[in-house]
């Protein structure tokens, strides 16, 4: 799969799925996604932390087999349904309930509840719209992939650790019970299943001729705003200090990790901003350069994972860097629509990295949709630039 099951899930939630919930429980939208952040991976990671349990994967495949729970996705007014009727028919998403949530039910709607900052009861009905959106996503990935019994079981496995990272604090005690299970299980995983880590850095001088480059590039990135002269200086400066556009350096973070920096990408621009001693200003705005969407929709592509996963890298390195994700359409079409869209998409961004293990405390989405542009409406070129993602440093 090009995504993890968590990142997948995630995007199923969608503006209007949160919008009908916070009118029912008279909750924020914001709020209300920000509770799906907590209680998908809450759930996925109830099923991922009995991966090696042979008679809990059949249960589950026979459940993911079922053709109520194949069509789950295919309708919103039932997962709707799920949060409003207070009748249960016995179906796949009632067992699926039973057997996972069960009696964690209280203290995964507590949990949900303080994350969020909502209701009990708004919390409740953003964990009984989690259920169907798991079993739905499981049940998709069954069919359309072929997958049996056993290898759904190693599917799941390989998710354990990812979905561990991104469960609020107060959960994760439970889901660790089955961390050597799940660690045991996932060694077994087929090589095309397990993302590919990057090596450290042999040689000290790669390190600080990446550091001197950024120093340099930082003198252009510090000056960013919204004006597209200055922009296009910064860029044609770092990649003076750095190399072409093409290349990328190879920076050591504080925590270990090794990533590979294109000089005038996003990464380099982020790093550059928490890293300075000047303090970063909130109306600073960087673009991502390499996030891309679906036509007229708010699922990201996925080759734009590779850059938001170097973003969550670096929000790892510095725990106290929060960001703020900005969308923002060109001005065709309506208004209205435009606006919705471009909030859709900043919060598919935020929730893109939160199932990577960033904090949700940490990120905030807004949509601006056609206000602020970059460039002119005019031409498809220009209109094309102001269709874009950016982020803000909020705290660091």
């Amino acid at each position: 799969m090009a995504n993890s099951m968590l990142d997948a899930i995630t995007q199923l939630v969608t503006p209007s799925l949160t919008s009908q919930i916070g009118a029912l429980e008279g909750e924020s939208q914001s709020a209300v996604t920000k509770g799906f952040a907590a209680a998908i991976p809450a759930v996925l990671g109830l099923v991922t932390s009995r991966a090696n349990d042979p008679g809990f994967v059949s249960q589950l495949f026979g459940l993911a087999n079922d053709p109520n729970s194949s069509t789950l996705l295919d309708d919103p007014d039932r997962l709707m349904d799920q949060v409003t009727s207070p009748v249960r028919n016995g179906g796949p998403v009632d067992r699926f309930s039973s057997t996972i949530v069960g009696a964690n039910r209280d203290r995964l709607v507590d949990t949900i509840a303080r994350f969020a900052g909502v209701s009990s009861t708004a919390a409740s009905s953003i964990l009984s719209a989690s259920i169907p959106l798991v079993l739905g996503y499981i049940s998709k990935l069954v069919w359309q992939d072929g997958l049996d019994s056993a290898a759904l079981g190693r599917q799941l496995a390989a998710e354990y650790q990812s979905v561990l990272n991104a469960v609020p604090a107060g959960f994760s005690s439970i889901l660790s019970r089955g961390a050597a299970r799940a660690s045991a299980a996932a060694q077994s995983v087929d090589e095309d299943m397990v993302a590919p880590t990057i090596s450290r850095t042999s040689s000290a001088w790669a390190w600080v001729a990446a550091a001197v480059a950024l120093a340099v590039a930082w003198g252009a990135f510090s000056v960013m705003n919204r004006h597209r002269a200055t922009q296009t200086a910064m860029v044609q400066s770092s990649e003076q200090a750095v190399g072409t556009a093409g290349d990328y350096a190879t920076v050591l973070l504080p925590n270990g990790t090794t990533l590979q920096v294109p000089p005038a990408g996003s990464e380099a621009k982020l790093l550059a901003a928490v890293t300075s001693r000047t303090p970063m200003s909130p109306d600073t705005w960087f673009e991502f350069d390499r996030v891309a969407f679906e036509p007229d929709s708010a699922t990201l592509t996925a080759d734009s994972r590779a850059e938001l996963s170097g973003i969550a890298s670096i929000m790892n390195a510095y725990p106290n860097v929060h960001l703020k994700i900005g969308g923002y359409t060109d001005n065709s079409g309506d208004p209205t629509e435009n606006l919705t869209l471009s909030r859709a998409r900043a919060t598919s961004v935020m929730t893109t990295l939160i199932s990577m293990g960033i904090g949700a405390d940490r990120l905030e989405a807004e949509g601006y949709g056609e206000t602020n542009p970059i460039a002119s409406n005019d031409t498809e070129e220009g209109r094309a630039e102001n269709r874009r993602v950016a982020f803000s440093v909020t705290a660091e």
